[in-house]
């Protein structure tokens, strides 16, 4: 049964793939403020975040007596102010406020407030009245709104207006209902049974889901509508904290369905326990529920078996040898099972059960599960089912076995991970645009590089049963070899691979590495196939169909 809203986990991308991804994120954001040249470019907090944030939230107008200091009108969350109160911010107060000005005009005029909303953060503990300032809203004497948070009044103590016109009155209703909300879940947490305030927990969420996602800044300048920021981890993070493994799992299972498959923090070793282990290996080999929670189930199992470490959960244990055994033996028939996704999480916890990390565990591993993966690899065609078997089996099978069954020195492992297709020019001009170039990453287990280690592509053309009827070798320079790094020298780094298919026949290929270990000893990779469409005929419609496709 497939689980029709489940979206597949995101695959666990190479080092570098994460830095390059994270590098050009940072750069399209300072090509951003770079090219305003304005303050308000930089992201802002709605009020919901500011309003689960702050410790204190007041409606406050500048005190008569002392325009440096405010007058509490109304509270909306806390118990340090009440309605009435006189009490100062540090750094800044209302009066001392400046009005935006346009970019050429540089003098600044004071913004003469007449009430703001306030979100605070604890009273400072000796002296008068005193809060630190987390952020505002404010109204004018005109009547005019402006926003300021913590970061700005640092710099200068400017406001800064909203883009669309809004309505004072509904800035205060939503922070009341906000706060009143936040008050019920608060309520909720503290409920002294654990097992039913975590049930009323994911109750508010279920009842709430529709408005999860987002909500941790100003959408275009505007309050969300929707998202409720950090508290949307809070609830799961309450949860989490507490010892019922059925409640952890349905918060984890029901934060995924939120978060395209995701795990929220906080989950770490909650499982680590024969009980816990039991749970997850019940959903993950249960043929009746969704394989999305199946997989979810046995990808979370793999985290559980070795707890070890500072941040071990008190009362984790690891496998002992009669769990690990009867763990291996039910998890080993699910690389028969007709879906991908369950065949790729059997095989990497079958991995992760024969052969736990590190030299203190080393007399825990076993080869009882190599003969079902053996019988399961050899079967497997190209992909990433048979990328995930060929890890399990190399893994658990060592380096000499692995050499008498591929003839790879060394232990060597190499698959094709992750790839893509280039779209020649941006949106419009996408349609039927897309080229023959593709690339992918070429990662090693068992193996390390040194600089200048050089490699070739094959790609071998196949006919409809299969047999080669055209062969090319591409020259070295479409694999890239990242150099082992001096002080990392245990981490297999991959290779880049980056290939343009111009002037190959349209159809079936399929694509393997073939280099030289270390020792002289050579190696082939895990193969992949990949399929070259025709380009577009003349006077065809644009076309989105791409013209490379892996794992047809």
């Amino acid at each position: 049964m497939i689980d029709a809203g489940y979206v597949a986990p995101p695959l666990r991308l190479p080092l570098r793939t994460v830095l390059v991804n994270r590098l050009m994120a940072l750069a399209a954001f300072s090509l951003v403020v770079a090219a305003t040249g304005r303050a308000d470019s930089i992201p802002r907090t709605p009020m919901r975040e500011l309003t689960v944030e702050a410790a204190n939230v007041v409606l406050a107008s500048p005190a008569s007596d002392d325009p440096a200091k405010c007058r509490v009108l109304r509270v909306f969350i806390g118990d340090q102010l009440k309605e009435g109160d006189i009490f100062e911010m540090d750094e800044v107060s209302l009066n001392a406020l400046a009005l935006p000005v346009a970019e050429d005009r540089p003098e600044k005029k004071r913004a003469h407030p007449k009430e703001a909303i306030l979100f605070l953060g604890p009273r400072e503990p000796k002296g008068p009245p005193r809060f630190p300032l987390a952020g505002l809203r404010l109204r004018t004497v005109d009547g005019n709104v402006y926003l300021a948070e913590c970061n700005d009044l640092s710099w200068d103590n400017s406001l800064h207006s909203y883009p669309h016109a809004i309505v004072w009155d509904d800035l205060v209703r939503k922070v009341a209902a906000d706060a009143a909300e936040i008050h019920h879940i608060l309520s909720l947490k503290e409920i002294n049974e654990a097992h039913r305030r975590n049930q009323a927990l994911l109750d508010w969420v279920e009842h709430h889901r529709s408005e999860f996602g987002g909500g941790l800044q100003l959408v275009g300048g505007d309050e969300p509508t929707n998202g409720w920021g950090s508290l949307e981890q809070d609830v799961f993070r309450w949860i989490l904290a507490s010892d019922n493994i059925h409640d952890i799992w349905a918060a984890v299972d029901l934060y995924a369905q939120l978060n395209r498959g995701g795990l929220p923090g906080g989950v770490g070793n909650a499982f680590a326990t024969s009980a816990g282990r039991d749970l997850l290996l019940s959903v993950g080999t249960d043929n009746g529920i969704l394989i999305g929670r199946r997989v979810r189930a046995l990808e979370l199992l793999s985290y559980q078996l070795w707890p070890q470490g500072r941040k071990t959960r008190p009362g984790a244990e690891r496998l002992d040898s009669k769990e690990q055994a009867a763990l291996i033996d039910r998890v080993a028939p699910l690389l028969k099972q007709p879906d991908q996704t369950l065949r790729i999480a059997a095989a990497s916890l079958l991995l992760d059960a024969s052969a736990p990390p590190g030299e203190a565990l080393e007399s825990c591993g076993t080869q009882r599960a190599l003969p079902a993966l053996l019988n399961a690899y050899k079967d497997q065609p190209p992909g990433p089912a048979r990328n995930a078997l060929a890890r399990a089996v190399n893994g658990i099978a060592g380096a000499k076995q692995w050499q008498e069954l591929t003839g790879n020195g060394q232990g060597l492992l190499a698959v094709f991970e992750d790839p893509g297709t280039y779209w020649r020019g941006a949106m419009p001009d996408l349609p039927g645009r897309q080229t023959t170039d593709f690339y992918c990453w070429l990662a090693f287990q068992h193996w390390h590089f040194r600089f200048g280690v050089k490699a070739t592509l094959v790609l071998e053309q196949l006919d409809e049963k299969g047999k080669v009827v055209e062969s090319k070798e591409v020259a070295d320079n479409s694999i890239f070899f990242m150099p082992t790094a001096p002080d990392r020298p245990e981490v297999d780094y991959p290779a880049y691979v980056n290939l343009s298919m111009a002037g190959f026949t349209p159809g079936l290929w399929r694509m393997t590495a073939r280099g030289v270990a270390e020792d002289g000893g050579k190696w082939t990779s895990e193969p992949r196939i990949l399929r070259l469409n025709p380009p577009p005929q003349p006077g065809q419609p644009p076309s989105l169909a791409p013209r490379i496709v892996f794992d047809p």
